[in-house]
């Protein structure tokens, strides 16, 4: 069921009930995007180590060096655009 503006049940859409929607939508969405850079922060290091962790062939090893350059590039781009973009708004 999809959610409703109308909070106070009363039949009536008001402004604001539509600004406290506006809102809501916007913490959801900037929340969504902080979780995303988590978890290209944390999967950096973790796609690192897993070498050392667990036992893998050297065909995989050297399919994942190719592949490494290309993750880290885009994990690091996500992270560094959010981190980017909380310090433009915060200046703002």
């Amino acid at each position: 069921m999809a959610p409703t503006l109308d909070r106070d049940g009363d039949g009536v859409v008001t402004e604001e009930e539509i600004e406290l929607a506006k809102q809501e939508a916007l913490i959801e969405k900037l929340d969504a995007q902080k979780q995303l850079a988590w978890l290209a922060a944390v999967s950096m290091p973790v796609y690192a180590l897993l070498p050392a962790v667990l036992p893998i062939g050297v065909d995989k090893l050297n399919t994942m060096a190719a592949m490494s350059d290309m993750l880290f590039l885009s994990q690091a781009s996500i992270v560094g655009l959010f981190f980017g973009a909380q310090a433009y708004m915060a200046k703002k």
